[in-house]
C-alpha cells in the first residue's frame, strides 16, 4: 500500500481513493490485508458478537506523505464471515444530514449476524437506503 501510495500521489496532485487489498489463505484460516479508506472489516464468528478487524486507516491521497499503511492478520474458522464495505455506506446522510455511522453499520450485520453472506449483505443495503431515504447517494456503496 505504501508502494501504491507513492507511485499514485506527485506533487501538486490531489487523487485520492480508498483500497483494501488483502490476500486469504485458506490452508491457515486467515487473510492478511492493508486497507487504505475503507471501514475495518468485520469479523462475524458463529455464536459471537460481531468484531471489529484492524482499524479505519485514512484514503491513499489524504494520509500524511509519511503515513505508513501496515498489514494486519485476521483469523477464521470454517464458516465465518467477513464484512467488507466502503465507507459510503456509513457516510450515508438523511435529509437531516445526518450520517448512517458506524454504530448503525455495526449494529446492521449484528442484527443479522446468523443469516448468509447474502442476507447479511443485503441487509447493509437496505438498512443505509432506509437511513437516507429519499436523500440522494453522494459516495459509492460496496460490500462484500
Amino acid at each position: 500500500m505504501n508502494h501504491l501510495r507513492r507511485r499514485v500521489t506527485k506533487p501538486g496532485s490531489d487523487p485520492s481513493f480508498s483500497v483494501l487489498a488483502g490476500r486469504i489463505d485458506l490452508t491457515k484460516n486467515s487473510m492478511v490485508f492493508t486497507n487504505a479508506g475503507f471501514e475495518a472489516p468485520i469479523l462475524v464468528k458463529n455464536g459471537q458478537p460481531i468484531q471489529r478487524a484492524g482499524t479505519i486507516e485514512p484514503p491513499i491521497g489524504i494520509a500524511p506523505a509519511d503515513h505508513d499503511y501496515s498489514a494486519r492478520s485476521i483469523a477464521f474458522d470454517s464458516f465465518d464471515r467477513l464484512v467488507i464495505a466502503s465507507t459510503g455506506i456509513v457516510a450515508s446522510v438523511n435529509s437531516r444530514k445526518t450520517q448512517f455511522g458506524s454504530g448503525r453499520f455495526m449494529t446492521a450485520v449484528e442484527s443479522v449476524k446468523s443469516e448468509t453472506a447474502a442476507e447479511i449483505l443485503d441487509a447493509i443495503v437496505k438498512s443505509a437506503e432506509a437511513w437516507r431515504g429519499n436523500t440522494p447517494q453522494l459516495e459509492d456503496i460496496t460490500a462484500l
